[in-house]
């Protein structure tokens, strides 16, 4: 249970559809999915929200293969959840 908690030091958990996915969406945290145009059964096929996981959030591809449009639409959502005045800071490397 260790990821578990691990997980919850997180705003929010961007991955494929994995293992990781389903703990988050599991224990009530928040997890940003990108899925294949033909992604399986347990994902609607449209829409950005789960039956199963209520603080989910999906981002499917328009065209099979092709992720720009997904993380495209991930950082935009990402940039939306930063306050601005932090959206023009540099951070150092």
């Amino acid at each position: 249970m260790e990821l578990g908690y691990r997980l919850g030091w997180l705003d929010v958990i961007v991955s494929v559809d994995t293992m990781v996915v389903h703990l988050a969406g599991a224990l009530g945290y928040e997890p940003w999915v990108m899925l294949h145009a033909d992604c399986d059964w347990r994902w609607p096929s449209r829409g950005g929200t789960s039956l199963w996981y209520p603080r989910a959030k999906l981002f499917h591809q328009h065209r099979a293969g092709v992720w720009e449009d997904v993380i495209d639409e991930i950082s935009s959502a990402l940039l939306r959840r930063i306050p601005r005045q932090l959206q023009t800071t540099a951070l150092p490397l």
